[in-house]
């Protein structure tokens, strides 16, 4: 009974580190990125494309590439816009594969421009052109957006 006892202490204490080890991630309210955006919209995905040109100093498996998707923009909550189309800048990894090797690292996000899916999405202006990135950085994207869905039917 003793060493069942023990062989139980001594696996608890070993998930311990693990948990302990864990990145920091700060989960923002709506209202928090609300506050936070200067842009929040709804819209669709048009295209999505990788930065054309991108060249590495010190290319590592672990590098990330700018990836930039374009949104049809179906309704403002926040900010204004001079057109219906932004570009979202977010990044990948350098090796796709590197995605599922990669213990507590960034959560980025995939868009496929063939499905019809609306998102919610809180942005931060970028300096060039009519490029947003998303509040909560791009460590986290996925925590800017919300895929929404219909109650009815199609």
């Amino acid at each position: 009974m003793k060493n069942h006892i023990f062989l139980i202490l001594l696996s608890s204490l070993s998930v311990i580190p693990i948990s302990l080890s864990a990145r920091p991630v700060d989960i923002l309210s709506h209202e928090e990125m609300h506050k936070k955006a200067d842009l929040v919209i709804i819209g669709n995905v048009i295209s999505t494309q990788d930065q054309t040109n991108y060249s590495f100093e010190t290319s590592k498996k672990d590098s990330w590439i700018p990836v930039y998707t374009k949104f049809k923009v179906l309704s403002i909550l926040k900010g204004k816009l001079d057109n219906n189309v932004i570009t979202f800048l977010h990044y990948r990894y350098y090796n796709k594969k590197m995605e599922t090797v990669i213990i507590d690292g960034p959560c980025f996000i995939r868009f496929d421009p063939n499905q019809s899916d609306e998102f919610l999405l809180y942005l931060m202006k970028e300096p060039e052109g009519n490029v947003y990135s998303p509040v909560s950085g791009q460590m986290d994207p996925d925590i800017s957006l919300r895929k929404l869905i219909s109650i009815f039917k199609k």
